[in-house]
């Protein structure tokens, strides 16, 4: 099996959103680049499409259901703001 690192953008909304990714496809990272958040993963490419779900929130923001989300990464802004990345269950 040949796999490829794919890169997907990941907007700032404030609320859950989804993202089409490969099935069982391995999240490697999630960095800044530029000013937007963006998720790297090693994928196969002929494997079907999941839809997963994420949030991201800022330091000090209200968190509903807490145990239905896994902790990914915080990312800080240039401009001082510190986003949270949650995959949801």
């Amino acid at each position: 099996m040949i796999g490829h690192i794919f890169k997907y953008e990941l907007p700032i909304i404030g609320e859950v959103f989804e993202l089409k990714l490969p099935k069982d496809c391995v999240i490697c990272d999630i960095q800044l680049q530029g000013s937007m958040i963006f998720l790297w993963a090693i994928v196969v490419t002929h494997a079907e499409f999941v839809t997963r779900k994420f949030l991201i929130v800022g330091t000090g923001w209200k968190l509903d259901d807490v145990e239905l989300m896994y902790f990914m990464k915080t990312v800080q802004m240039p401009n001082g703001l510190v986003w949270h990345v949650f995959e949801v269950n």
